[in-house]
């Protein structure tokens, strides 16, 4: 697989909860999981099982993991180069029910969130560390204070953090520009299906 996006999905319904039920079931008939051939996995056998078109979608992605808690239903998926944000939505419409997707890929700077509300997804950005090893103002390894891809619900969060390890900054503006010339990037997930 080329680049590989991880896309994160809830799909949910606070008022036909048996969708959920009816969309699982049939997750969990064309889907199997853990498993060694991709082909097993892909998210596409569920479109082939429902015989449900697909026409104009890019199905490459696999199933990495699902749950279902009676409220929503969680999958990961690795994807190729970007979010497969149609596949979901036509899902969400087959079944009548709604879905957020949050998708990672670093290489081509994707970091997207279309959960708007919050209801899943709480972070707003996330930090990408060239050398997690390399020392801070204070003398430690900054791997001893930040992981890289830690996200974080705001800016107010990530000036704490990075203060912490002797980054004193007095905007997020001005933290942004110290970091950069140590390799460090943040990013502000995005939504761009927003209508």
């Amino acid at each position: 697989m080329a680049n590989i996006c991880c896309d994160d999905v809830y799909f949910y319904s606070d008022q036909y909860p048996e969708r959920l039920q009816v969309l699982w079931n049939d997750l969990k008939a064309s889907i199997i999981l853990p498993s060694q051939s991709p082909d097993n996995c892909w998210i596409g056998n569920l479109f082939q099982y429902k015989k449900f078109s697909s026409e104009n979608l890019s199905l490459r992605g696999s199933v990495c993991d699902m749950d279902y808690d009676g409220s929503s239903i969680f999958l990961a998926l690795e994807t190729c180069w970007s979010p497969l944000y149609e596949a979901y939505q036509r899902i969400a419409n087959t079944y009548g029910v709604s879905f957020v997707m949050r998708g990672i890929e670093p290489s081509c700077e994707i970091y997207h969130n279309t959960d708007d509300e919050k209801r899943y997804f709480y972070d707003q950005y996330i930090v990408r560390i060239d050398d997690t090893d390399c020392i801070t103002p204070i003398g430690k390894p900054l791997s001893a204070f930040i992981e890289s891809d830690e996200t974080f619900i705001s800016r107010a969060s990530i000036l704490k953090r990075f203060e912490s390890a002797g980054y004193l900054a007095e905007s997020f503006s001005d933290l942004t520009k110290l970091l950069q010339d140590n390799g460090i990037s943040i990013y502000e997930f995005q939504n761009p299906y927003k209508e």
